[in-house]
C-alpha cells in the first residue's frame, strides 16, 4: 500500500473543511438570510415566505415541531397522518400541506437537548454538532486512511458540494447519521471487543435507530460480525426507549401498529390529500423516485419492490458474509451500496454516505490521468447536480448506477486494486 501523501497536506485539507463549515454556517445565519426572514413576516423559526405567497418550511424546523408536539401530547397517535396533521396546524394553523414525520421514538430523546434551546439556537448548536461530527469523521478515520492525491480531492469533494450546503441550510438528519454510521464501522474494525466498545457500538446503532433506513445498515454490520452482545444491548436499549414513550405514541401495541404501517407505506398514494405535495416532486436519488418520476401514478408499486429489493440484498449480503464469501470491508461496501440503490426513500443528503467508500477496497485510489479525471467529474456530478435546483431532472440515480456499474466491472476483470475484492 502506497503511503506517499503527505501529512500536511492532510491537515491542509481538514482546514480548509473546518473553514467550509463555519463559513457556511455563519452565511445560513447571518442577519437579512432567508432564514432570518420569519421575523418579518410574524412566522415561527424555520418558515420561509414565497415572492408569490405563503411559506416554505425547513426540514430541522418542521421536526423540531413535531418532535416538540410530541413531547407535549398534543396529539394522541402522532403515527397517524390525520394526527399529524392536526399536529401541525396546532403550530402552523395557515400551513396548506405538510411533511410527514417517520422518525421513531429515539429522535424524541436525542433531540430534548435541542427542545430546552430556542429554535434559531437549536438550529446553530445542531448545524454546529453536525460540522464537528464531519471534521472528526476525516480527521480521525477518512484523512488517516487516504494514501494518494485523488482519494483525497474526493474527499473534499464529497463534503464540499451543493448536497452539504443544502443539507446545512434544511438542517437534515444525513448530517449526523453519517458520522455516527461510520463511527459503528470504526469500532467494528477494532480486533478487541473490549466492555467499552460494545457499549459503543450498541449506543451508536441505537442512535442511528432513530432512522429506520439507516438503522439497516448498522445492525446487518453486527449480524454479519457476529457481534451478539452489542445487538443484544441495542434490543434492551429500544425496549427501554419504548417503554418510557409508548404513550406518548398511542400505546405500546398500537403505537407500534400505527408506525409499521406508516413506513410501511411512505409514498405518495398513500398520503392523505394534505401530505401528498412533498411526495410529488420525486427531489430523492433512489430507485424509487427514479422511477416514479418516469411512470407517475406507480408508487405503490416502485415503493414495495424498492423496499423487497433493499431488504432482499441485505438479506443476500448476509448470508455471504456468514459464508466467508465477503470480508467485513466488503459487507461494508455492499450495505452502503444497497442503501445509496435501493433505499425507498433516500433524500439528496444521503447521498454524502459516499464519503465512506473512498478509503475502502481500491477502487477511488488513483492509476492514470485519464481515470482519475474521469472518476473526478463522476463524483463532482453525483454531489452537485439536483433535481429542481442545479439540474432540471432527476439525473443522481443514473449517475450512481454508472458508478457501481464501473466499480463492478473493475472487480470483474480482477484490476490491479479491484473495487469488491481488496479486504
Amino acid at each position: 500500500m502506497r503511503t506517499g501523501l503527505d501529512p500536511g497536506l492532510k491537515r491542509f485539507a481538514l482546514i480548509i473543511l473546518g473553514l467550509f463549515f463555519l463559513a457556511l454556517i455563519a452565511f445560513l445565519n447571518r442577519p437579512g438570510s432567508d432564514l432570518q426572514s420569519y421575523k418579518q413576516a410574524g412566522l415561527p423559526f424555520g418558515c420561509i415566505p414565497s415572492p408569490n405567497g405563503g411559506y416554505a418550511v425547513q426540514d430541522f424546523a418542521y421536526n423540531l415541531m413535531y418532535l416538540r408536539g410530541i413531547d407535549e401530547h398534543v396529539v394522541a397517535h402522532p403515527y397517524r397522518q390525520t394526527d399529524q396533521e392536526t399536529l401541525i396546524h396546532h403550530a402552523l394553523p395557515t400551513a396548506g400541506s405538510g411533511m410527514c414525520h417517520a422518525y421513531s421514538p429515539v429522535a424524541l430523546v436525542l433531540v430534548q437537548p435541542f427542545l430546552a434551546l430556542p429554535p434559531p439556537l437549536a438550529y446553530v448548536a445542531f448545524s454546529l454538532l453536525a460540522a464537528l461530527g464531519f471534521l472528526l469523521l476525516y480527521a480521525l478515520d477518512l484523512l488517516p486512511r487516504a494514501v494518494d492525491r485523488l482519494q483525497l480531492y474526493l474527499l473534499l469533494v464529497c463534503a464540499v458540494n451543493i448536497t452539504t450546503v443544502t443539507a446545512f441550510a434544511v438542517g437534515q438528519s444525513a448530517l449526523v447519521t453519517t458520522p455516527l454510521l461510520a463511527a459503528v464501522w470504526f469500532l467494528l474494525r477494532r480486533s478487541g471487543r473490549e466492555p467499552w466498545t460494545v457499549f459503543a457500538l450498541a449506543f451508536l446503532t441505537w442512535a442511528l435507530c432513530m432512522k429506520p433506513s439507516i438503522a439497516v445498515i448498522p445492525v446487518a454490520l453486527l449480524i454479519g460480525a457476529r457481534a451478539w452482545s452489542a445487538l443484544g444491548l441495542t434490543a434492551l436499549l429500544l425496549a427501554i426507549t419504548w417503554a418510557a414513550l409508548g404513550s406518548l405514541y398511542g400505546g405500546w401495541v398500537s403505537g407500534l401498529r400505527d408506525y409499521s404501517y406508516l413506513i410501511g407505506h411512505y409514498y405518495e398514494s398513500a398520503m392523505i390529500p394534505f401530505m401528498r405535495d412533498v411526495f410529488t416532486r420525486h427531489g430523492d436519488t433512489g430507485a424509487n423516485a427514479y422511477f416514479s418520476t418516469l411512470f407517475p401514478g406507480h408508487s405503490a408499486l416502485f415503493f414495495t419492490a424498492s423496499r423487497v429489493l433493499f431488504l432482499g440484498s441485505t438479506l443476500l449480503l448476509l448470508t455471504l458474509r456468514w459464508m466467508g464469501r465477503l470480508t467485513g470491508s466488503q459487507h461494508f461496501r455492499g450495505m452502503i451500496w444497497t442503501f445509496l440503490m435501493l433505499c425507498p426513500y433516500l433524500l439528496p443528503s444521503e447521498d454524502c454516505v459516499l464519503c465512506l467508500l473512498i478509503v475502502e477496497g481500491g477502487f477511488f485510489r488513483s492509476r492514470n490521468i485519464w481515470r482519475d479525471g474521469a472518476l473526478l467529474v463522476l463524483m463532482l456530478a453525483i454531489m452537485n447536480l439536483r433535481a429542481g435546483l442545479t439540474f432540471p431532472g432527476q439525473i443522481n440515480f443514473p449517475l450512481k448506477c454508472a458508478l457501481l456499474v464501473w466499480m463492478t466491472v473493475e472487480a470483474i476483470r480482477g484490476q490491479r486494486a479491484p473495487a469488491f475484492t481488496s479486504g
